[in-house]
Order: C-alpha cells, then sequence, then structure tokens
C-alpha cells in the first residue's frame, strides 16, 4: 500500500516548526538514509564511497548548477493511486521552495529540497524548515538547443537527508528536466521531473546560476 501524502494542518494556527511536525516529514538537513550494495538502509546514515559508486565528479566537471524557485503546487502530481495533494499554506510571512544543487560535495550529485523561506528571500539562504531532501546519483547529463535551450540530468536516487511526504523513493529513477538561460544570473523555465512511480514536481520558474562547459552537438 502506498504511503499517503501527509499535508494535513490543524484549523488553528500552527508555528513553522509545528507545521514541520504536521507534514510528517520536516527537518532540517542532516545525516542521510542511504541505499546500499541495493538495499534501504533502515537507519540514518552518511553517504559513504560505496554508495557514490562512480558518482565521482565526471559531470560535475562539465556543468554546475544552482537554482531555486517557489513551489506552486499545482505542478506537484502524485502517483495515480495516492491521495490529492492538500497542502496548507506556509505560516504568514513564509513561502514553499525548491532548490536544486548540482554537483552537491563535488560528486556527480544532484541535492533536491522542498524547503519554507521567508518571502522574497535572497536564494541561498538557510531554509527555515525543511519538508523533503533527496539526493540523486546522477548518471547522465544532456542540452538540447531546439526549439529552444533544454537540459536534463538523470539518474537514481541515493539518499534522503530528510524523508519524502510521498513515501519511500530511495532506489527510485528520477529526472530533472527544464529551460534554461546559462550564466552566473541564470533563469529556467518548468524546471523540476519525476520521480518514477512516485510523483512529479515542477518549478514554473527558478533563477540561480548555470555553467556547462561542454554543450552537447544537436548531431550527437
Amino acid at each position: 500500500m502506498r504511503t499517503s501524502v501527509q499535508w494535513e494542518m490543524s484549523p488553528v494556527f500552527v508555528t513553522a516548526s509545528m507545521l514541520a511536525a504536521l507534514l510528517g516529514c520536516g527537518g532540517a538537513p542532516g545525516s542521510a538514509t542511504t541505499a546500499s550494495s541495493g538495499s534501504t538502509a533502515s537507519s540514518a546514515t552518511s553517504v559513504s564511497s560505496a554508495d557514490l559508486g562512480s558518482a565521482r565528479g565526471r559531470i560535475a566537471h562539465r556543468v554546475q548548477m544552482t537554482a531555486e524557485g517557489v513551489v506552486d503546487f499545482r505542478f506537484v502530481i502524485p502517483a495515480p493511486d495516492a491521495p490529492p495533494i492538500n497542502a496548507p499554506p506556509p505560516p504568514p510571512g513564509l513561502e514553499y521552495r525548491a532548490r536544486y544543487t548540482f554537483p552537491s560535495g563535488g560528486d556527480d550529485v544532484m541535492d533536491v529540497m522542498i524547503f519554507a523561506a521567508p518571502q522574497g528571500a535572497p536564494n541561498g539562504g538557510p531554509p527555515v524548515f525543511v519538508i523533503s531532501e533527496f539526493l540523486i546519483r546522477t548518471d547522465r547529463f544532456e542540452t538540447s538547443h531546439h526549439p529552444s535551450n533544454n537540459l536534463m540530468f538523470s539518474g537514481r536516487v541515493l539518499a534522503t537527508p530528510v524523508p519524502s511526504p510521498f513515501g519511500e523513493i530511495i532506489g527510485r529513477l528520477a529526472s530533472i528536466t527544464g529551460g534554461y538561460t546559462a550564466g552566473p544570473n541564470a533563469s529556467f523555465t518548468l524546471l523540476g521531473g519525476p520521480v518514477s512511480d512516485s510523483h512529479t514536481t515542477e518549478l514554473p520558474t527558478a533563477t540561480g546560476s548555470l555553467v556547462i562547459r561542454a554543450e552537447d552537438r544537436e548531431d550527437d
């Protein structure tokens, strides 16, 4: 049976920390529950060299990306057999955001964090609380320029420093795609993607930075 999406809130005002608890998944970034040797760890541990496998910077030498934007729940889609998302609004003065960071720790790992931040705060600030955070061991990166600039990272979920409200996702295939303009003041459109047979999250728009050292040729 699929784990229900835990997005419930009492009608009375709650603080950010109480809301995180009600989400059933909130916390601060920390040790990661990991998949090792094809199995899921039963307790939170650090990501080890064995877990990283080949994720040792081959793609990280080619591309670096940070992107952040406001989560619009119209663009968050659960699996067909999961209940509809009934997310509470953020507490006054806060907004829900997603942050994508590649590479994470210098390895071919994408860090995906869903969190609450002060409304209008600059990108990159500390989260008020974290709703979900997972790491994708990235096996492939591609760019295309027709009909517009677009990119794709793909791989497998390696660890969940903060467990997902959509249930167990370690070991699932995942991809991050989007349109982009590169540079130190990069912009992105429809950035995000599916965690296979779990859920899909897309940011309508995001901003950050993007450096690509070797673009794909269209005839590759």
